[in-house]
């Protein structure tokens, strides 16, 4: 069994070649944010390694929420601009129909 490997098994992670004990909560919220649940909010602060894991996880996760949500928008604009446009060609086509006759 190689190091990580064991290193999983006993619940210890190496993380920028240090190894360390991560906290149950930011492993079940990284597994959320990986199944696609950007609701996830940590509670509390980690700055005991000094670099705030916990409030960076919450940043990043309001982040990425906050542009699918500019996504989605922009993909409903998309959406009804293309069915008006769709509902303009079946008009001409119509009108073009009707000269033609």
């Amino acid at each position: 069994m190689g190091l990580n490997a064991s290193a999983r098994k006993s619940g210890v992670r190496w993380w920028g070649g240090l190894r360390s004990a991560e906290p149950p909560s930011l492993v079940e919220g990284l597994d959320a944010a990986a199944r696609g649940d950007l609701s996830t909010t940590l509670p509390g602060s980690d700055r005991s390694d000094g670099q705030g894991l916990l409030e960076r996880f919450n940043a990043m996760c309001a982040s990425l929420s906050g542009r699918v949500g500019q996504i989605r928008n922009n993909a409903s604009i998309v959406a009804m601009a293309g069915e008006s446009l769709a509902d303009d060609v079946r008009h001409l086509d119509e009108r073009t129909q009707e000269q033609a006759c």
